[in-house]
């Protein structure tokens, strides 16, 4: 565990994620609204960063992070919320300074269909 980041199950990743932000939206095939639908997802996103100590290992993890942001459903855990979620939203800061430490921001929504 990292003081301040919460550890996020994601696929098959460990994600630490920071400054989570919870809300529920109207629910959405493929990001559109369906009208007369009265369910609602919940939408999540956060700020995360992958390090090592050894580059070649930090940029696997984010490999197979990148790999998860294939517009499939996968399993996602945070302690509170459980289901299958897909990545709608995947931004890396690459300063290209250190190999060994990768920040990013993410956003899921949630897939019921």
């Amino acid at each position: 565990m990292v003081i301040g980041y919460t550890e996020v199950v994601f696929g098959n990743q460990v994600l630490y994620i920071k400054n989570i932000n919870k809300k529920k939206v109207h629910a959405t095939v493929k990001q559109n609204q369906l009208p007369g639908r009265n369910d609602t997802d919940w939408q999540i996103s956060g700020n995360g960063q992958i390090f090592d100590t050894v580059a070649t290992t930090a940029t696997s993890a984010r490999t197979a992070l990148e790999n998860l942001d294939d517009i499939e459903k996968h399993q996602y855990t945070d302690g509170l919320h459980i289901g299958s979620y897909i990545i709608t939203d995947l931004n890396f800061n690459d300063s290209g300074e250190n190999p060994l430490h990768f920040e990013y921001s993410i956003s899921f929504i949630e897939y019921n269909q």
